[in-house]
């Protein structure tokens, strides 16, 4: 009798996954301007949105709704805030139990080497500034490293005057027993977890309007842009990225600056192409590997060291102050049904689908957004996805851009561009709708 055995297919090469392109597109660069979703945690132990036990999960049982996405809206939130915050306090437990990525540790040695133009993350769950990096803050620190577009669940904020606190020990033994926290300053309202909800009402407060103001200057500088561990299955990463186009066009870099999509996923380039109305004269690379095999690598390519080396020196940093070209290949591709599942937050709930860096990765479903993100307005030259209900986690967890896939991403509000808010994805309508990414 002949006994068929499955072949264990071999592992794509460097060059077959665009990883070795990347490398030598990126050796001289100076100014990597870098965009991470729930991907850059989903090893780090955050909970993912849809999978069975998740968030969604417990937020239904919990809360004896039909949907536990709704847990997520600020409609919920506004008529429900106690009892939200008390479950939203079980993710800030878990991003508080989670352990920064290899892949934000070789983060933190690219911005050590000196060559981190600004990182914009759509997690909430505050891994960047376990490594090291600082926070931006338009007055207080506006040199700052890393743009959280979302929030960080680890803080929490004035709706009124927009004063921001630590989530301390005993605030947050105050919000398990469902009891309101009056602002010490301005004493007008009660605090509030520091996240972005889907049409978050106060999305003011969560994040600056001034964001995009800072990131047309870092575009300009910036001489490679990279969107890591983002599905772009959300409308905010697809927005920020045709932002982001719009700003390379204004400035006639459009072609010359070159652009990575860094997932294990193929569906992650078509995701985007698609949200794009003229895909002409984009200079985008496909990488279809993992956060944590793609970013040391990277590092390690920028230092001239062994990926193991750049490694070990990038967790060595605690504190910080300050397709080849064009896009053919993609007709004919769409989701599939493993890349539309979903990945674990990236922030503070149960660990996003654990899995080791490289071969777990490989293995296991690719990672896609969860975070929490708004929906941004339309820019020149291009139109958002087709809307089916900006459904939430992509890159994200609620520790994750609020809550995403491995690492919530959300969508900054911003009112004053009339944008719309969302907190998975990330999606941002008008400022609303802007869950994991």
């Amino acid at each position: 009798m002949v006994v068929l055995r499955k072949r264990k297919l071999a592992e794509p090469s460097a060059s077959e996954t665009g990883l070795q392109s990347l490398l030598d597109a990126a050796a001289s660069c100076k100014h990597l301007l870098i965009f991470t979703g729930s991907g850059l945690s989903a090893t780090s132990g955050m909970s993912t949105f849809s999978t069975r036990g998740g968030l969604y999960e417990r937020a239904q049982k919990r809360f004896a709704v039909q949907d536990g996405k709704k847990l997520f809206t600020y409609a919920f939130f506004e008529k429900q805030r106690l009892n939200a915050m008390a479950f939203f306090a079980d993710i800030y437990a878990e991003a508080k139990r989670a352990k920064p990525s290899p892949g934000h540790k070789a983060l933190a040695g690219i911005a050590a080497q000196g060559k981190l133009q600004r990182h914009y993350t759509l997690n909430i769950d505050g891994l960047a500034q376990a490594v090291g990096l600082s926070t931006w803050h338009s007055q207080k620190n506006p040199t700052g490293q890393t743009l959280e577009m979302h929030g960080s669940i680890r803080e929490m904020v004035c709706p009124e005057c927009g004063h921001v606190t630590d989530l301390t020990a005993p605030l947050l033994r105050a919000v398990r027993l469902k009891t309101a926290l009056p602002c010490q300053k301005c004493h007008e309202a009660d605090l509030r977890m520091r996240i972005m909800l889907y049409d978050d009402g106060e999305a003011d407060v969560i994040t600056p309007d001034d964001v995009f103001d800072v990131l047309e200057e870092d575009v300009r500088n910036a001489d490679m842009i990279l969107w890591v561990g983002i599905s772009f299955q959300q409308s905010a990463s697809t927005a920020y990225f045709r932002r982001v186009r719009g700003y390379l066009q204004e400035s006639g870099r459009l072609e010359t600056c070159k652009q990575a999509v860094i997932n294990l996923s193929e569906d992650c380039l078509w995701n985007l192409l698609s949200s794009c109305s003229n895909v002409d004269n984009l200079n985008v690379m496909e990488v279809l590997a993992s956060a944590d095999e793609a970013m040391p690598a990277l590092a390690a390519r920028l230092a001239g060291t062994h990926p193991a080396s750049a490694a070990s020196s990038a967790s060595a940093v605690t504190s910080q102050t300050s397709a080849p070209e064009g896009v053919a290949g993609f007709e004919g591709r769409g989701p599939s049904s493993a890349a539309l599942s979903e990945s674990p937050a990236a922030l503070a709930m149960p660990a996003r689908e654990e899995q080791a860096p490289a071969e777990a990765a490989r293995t296991s479903e690719p990672v896609v957004d969860t975070c929490m993100s708004p929906t941004l307005p339309d820019i020149p030259g291009s139109h958002a996805m087709p809307a089916s209900g900006e459904q939430p986690p992509e890159e994200s967890n609620i520790g994750s851009s609020a809550l995403s896939d491995a690492g919530m991403s959300l969508v900054p509000p911003h009112s004053s561009a009339g944008l719309p808010i969302s907190v998975l994805d990330g999606g941002i309508d008008g400022r609303s709708d802007a869950l994991p990414d």
